[in-house]
């Protein structure tokens, strides 16, 4: 959603008694109406039932995270990291949405920071870290 706004509809084609039946018919329909390459549709890939978790975040956690990064509710190097203006900062900490792209962008920034963490702690112990990133 986060690509084409708020401008789409959602095209309920059936109801499904199974998870594997779901999947099926996702990956039917997904195909048959092309929907990934198709101007007509806004998939960013094919629909195969996994619906979306929610994956926005509360102010507390928000401001939870920002601490652990150290980074400031209001600062212009947390501006910059996010990619948005302090106004919109000053927002988030009183209690505005967050979005979910910026929820997936700190806790990717909290995960690189465990990591490096991580890293150091096995550099000193001259061990080798083995990682997987998941693709989203």
């Amino acid at each position: 959603m986060g690509k084409y706004g708020g401008d789409v509809t959602t095209e309920i084609v059936g109801t499904y008694q199974t998870k594997q039946k779901l999947k099926e018919a996702g990956i039917y329909y997904s195909q048959l109406w092309d929907i990934v390459e198709s101007s007509e549709w806004a998939n960013l890939k094919e629909e195969c039932g996994h619906g979306s978790r929610n994956k926005t975040m509360t102010t507390k956690q928000y401001l939870a995270i920002l601490r652990k990064l150290g980074l400031l509710p209001y600062g212009q190097s947390t501006a910059i990291k996010l990619g948005v203006g302090i106004s919109t900062l000053s927002n988030y900490a009183v209690g505005e949405h967050i979005p979910t792209q910026t929820a997936q962008l700190l806790r990717a920034l909290l995960k690189i920071q465990e990591l490096e963490k991580e890293l150091q702690k096995l550099l000193k112990q001259k061990k080798k870290l083995f990682v997987v990133v998941r693709e989203r």
